[in-house]
Protein backbone atom coordinates (compact mmCIF):
# COMPACT_ATOMS: atom_id res chain seq x y z
CA UNK A 1 0.00 0.00 0.00
CA UNK A 2 1.47 3.16 -0.65
CA UNK A 3 0.41 6.63 0.80
CA UNK A 4 1.54 9.80 1.80
CA UNK A 5 2.51 13.23 1.43
CA UNK A 6 3.07 14.35 -2.27
CA UNK A 7 3.78 18.54 -1.56
CA UNK A 8 4.63 19.99 1.46
CA UNK A 9 5.01 24.32 1.40
CA UNK A 10 8.64 24.83 3.14
CA UNK A 11 9.32 27.93 4.59
CA UNK A 12 11.21 30.08 2.36
CA UNK A 13 14.38 32.64 3.59
CA UNK A 14 13.25 36.40 4.31
CA UNK A 15 12.02 38.01 0.93
CA UNK A 16 11.55 34.97 -1.27
CA UNK A 17 7.98 33.86 -2.40
CA UNK A 18 7.28 30.36 -0.93
CA UNK A 19 8.11 27.05 -2.40
CA UNK A 20 7.35 23.74 -3.05
CA UNK A 21 9.27 20.36 -1.89
CA UNK A 22 8.33 17.04 -3.14
CA UNK A 23 7.95 14.07 -0.79
CA UNK A 24 8.90 10.72 -1.99
CA UNK A 25 6.03 8.78 -1.24
CA UNK A 26 6.10 6.71 1.92
CA UNK A 27 5.20 2.59 1.84
CA UNK A 28 2.87 2.19 4.55
CA UNK A 29 1.58 -1.63 6.13
CA UNK A 30 -1.27 -0.13 7.83
CA UNK A 31 -3.68 3.61 7.97
CA UNK A 32 -5.10 3.88 11.14
CA UNK A 33 -7.17 6.72 12.62
CA UNK A 34 -8.47 7.74 16.09
CA UNK A 35 -10.99 10.29 15.37
CA UNK A 36 -12.85 11.58 19.27
CA UNK A 37 -15.92 13.47 19.54
CA UNK A 38 -17.06 15.41 22.43
CA UNK A 39 -20.22 17.32 22.94
CA UNK A 40 -21.60 16.71 26.74
CA UNK A 41 -18.99 18.23 28.57
CA UNK A 42 -19.81 18.09 32.38
CA UNK A 43 -19.96 21.62 33.37
CA UNK A 44 -21.02 23.27 29.73
CA UNK A 45 -23.96 23.42 27.78
CA UNK A 46 -23.78 19.86 25.28
CA UNK A 47 -22.19 21.68 21.78
CA UNK A 48 -23.99 20.67 18.34
CA UNK A 49 -21.64 19.44 16.01
CA UNK A 50 -18.38 17.17 17.26
CA UNK A 51 -20.45 14.00 17.47
CA UNK A 52 -21.43 14.74 13.54
CA UNK A 53 -18.03 16.12 12.87
CA UNK A 54 -16.48 13.17 13.86
CA UNK A 55 -18.81 10.85 12.14
CA UNK A 56 -18.31 12.89 9.37
CA UNK A 57 -14.52 12.35 9.29
CA UNK A 58 -14.88 9.17 10.68
CA UNK A 59 -16.31 8.23 7.28
CA UNK A 60 -14.06 10.53 5.03
CA UNK A 61 -10.67 8.70 6.78
CA UNK A 62 -12.53 5.48 5.63
CA UNK A 63 -13.14 5.95 2.26
CA UNK A 64 -9.76 6.78 2.12
CA UNK A 65 -8.73 3.40 3.44
CA UNK A 66 -8.15 4.07 6.62
CA UNK A 67 -9.22 1.71 9.81
CA UNK A 68 -10.88 4.12 12.48
CA UNK A 69 -11.24 3.77 16.02
CA UNK A 70 -14.33 5.96 17.04
CA UNK A 71 -14.58 7.61 20.20
CA UNK A 72 -17.59 9.71 21.30
CA UNK A 73 -18.42 11.51 24.51
CA UNK A 74 -16.14 9.54 26.81
CA UNK A 75 -15.04 10.28 29.91
CA UNK A 76 -11.72 10.40 30.50
CA UNK A 77 -10.58 7.39 31.80
CA UNK A 78 -12.40 5.53 28.65
CA UNK A 79 -10.37 8.02 26.37
CA UNK A 80 -7.28 7.06 27.91
CA UNK A 81 -8.05 3.61 26.72
CA UNK A 82 -9.05 4.21 23.41
CA UNK A 83 -5.47 6.16 23.17
CA UNK A 84 -4.02 2.96 24.51
CA UNK A 85 -5.78 0.95 21.81
CA UNK A 86 -4.55 2.96 18.70
CA UNK A 87 -1.17 3.31 19.85
CA UNK A 88 -0.80 -0.12 20.60
CA UNK A 89 -2.22 -1.38 17.34
CA UNK A 90 0.05 0.73 15.74
CA UNK A 91 3.35 -1.00 14.40
CA UNK A 92 6.38 -0.23 12.56
CA UNK A 93 5.55 1.11 8.90
CA UNK A 94 2.20 1.89 10.12
CA UNK A 95 0.49 5.43 9.29
CA UNK A 96 -1.47 6.74 12.42
CA UNK A 97 -3.56 9.60 12.73
CA UNK A 98 -4.80 11.53 15.73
Amino acid sequence: MRAGLAVLHAAPPLGQPPRLMQLEPMRVQKKLALVIGNAAYQNATPLKNPINDALAMSAELRRLGFEVIEANDLPLRDMARAIDQFTAELERGDFGMF
